[in-house]
C-alpha cells in the first residue's frame, strides 16, 4: 500500500501535539465521548494530520482529561481506521493512501447515486428550493471565501440523499460519512473542484427538476468519481498538500 504522508513528514513540523491544538473538554457529554468525538473530530478535520503520534500524556493533558478515556478513544479510532497501531508501540493517526482514495470514492459513487436516483423519483418543489438554497450558500462561501466549504457541501449531499427515503441506505451510507467528509476536505482544497462542484450540484438540481432519475444518478456518479480523479491527479504532480 503506497501512503501519501508518513511520519516522518508530521515531526518536521514541530511537537506532537501543541497545546493550542485541540480544545479543552466542555461538560456537555460524558467524559469518554467527549474525548472520543473530539479527537475524531480533531482527525477528520486535519488538526490531528496523517501520521502523527497519537501520545496519550500530551492529549490527556492537552484535552484536561486522565488516560484511561483518552485510550479507550485511541482504541475505538483503530476500530474506525483512522489510527493505527505501531509495530514498535504506540499510535499514529492513519496515512492515507492512493487504495483509500480508490475504496472511498467507488462506494461513494455506488451508493449517492443510488440515493440520487431514488429521490429524483419522489422530489417535490419544495426539496429542491431547499437543494438549491444548500447550494447558493456554498456558492457563497466559496465567493467570499468565508464558511467550512467541506460541512456545506456534505449537507447537501445529505439532504439529496436523504430525500431517497430509504433508511437502510442513509444507514450504510451514514456509517461512512466520516470518512467521506475526510476526503471532501481535501477535494476543496483545490479551488477549482470547488467551483466544479457548484456547477455539478446545479446540473444534479436541473435534472431532478426535469424529472429525470437516469441522468440524477449519471451526474452524481461522475461528480463523484470526477473527484477521485482529481485528488490522484494532484498527488501525482505534487500539487495537493494532504491534511
Amino acid at each position: 500500500m503506497r501512503r501519501i504522508l508518513t511520519e516522518q513528514d508530521h515531526r518536521r513540523a514541530g511537537p506532537d501535539l501543541p497545546g493550542q491544538v485541540i480544545k479543552r473538554l466542555g461538560p456537555k457529554k460524558p467524559l469518554g465521548e467527549e474525548v472520543y468525538d473530539t479527537l475524531k473530530k480533531a482527525i477528520l478535520q486535519g488538526t490531528l494530520q496523517p501520521g502523527r503520534r497519537l501520545i496519550e500524556a500530551q492529549l490527556a493533558e492537552s484535552l484536561g482529561a486522565s488516560r484511561t478515556p483518552v485510550r479507550q478513544a485511541i482504541h475505538k479510532l483503530e476500530q474506525e481506521n483512522l489510527v493505527e497501531r505501531q509495530d514498535r508501540g504506540g499510535f499514529l493517526v492513519k496515512a492515507l493512501s492512493l487504495e483509500d482514495i480508490e475504496e472511498i470514492f467507488d462506494l461513494r459513487s455506488l451508493l449517492e447515486a443510488y440515493a440520487a436516483r431514488q429521490a429524483a423519483e419522489k422530489i417535490t418543489p419544495e426539496k429542491i428550493r431547499f437543494l438549491q438554497d444548500k447550494n447558493e450558500a456554498f456558492r457563497q462561501a466559496l465567493e467570499n471565501k468565508t464558511g467550512d466549504l467541506a460541512a456545506l457541501n456534505t449537507e447537501f449531499h445529505e439532504a439529496l440523499y436523504g430525500f431517497s427515503g430509504n433508511r437502510r441506505l442513509q444507514r450504510i451510507i451514514h456509517d461512512l460519512h466520516d470518512h467521506f467528509y475526510r476526503y471532501r476536505v481535501i477535494l476543496l482544497k483545490i479551488e477549482a473542484m470547488a467551483r466544479t462542484s457548484y456547477e455539478d450540484h446545479r446540473a444534479m438540481i436541473e435534472a431532478m427538476t426535469a424529472g429525470d432519475p437516469d441522468r440524477t444518478e449519471r451526474l452524481v456518479r461522475r461528480h463523484i468519481l470526477k473527484g477521485k480523479e482529481a485528488i490522484k491527479t494532484a498527488i501525482r504532480r505534487g500539487g495537493l498538500e494532504l491534511m
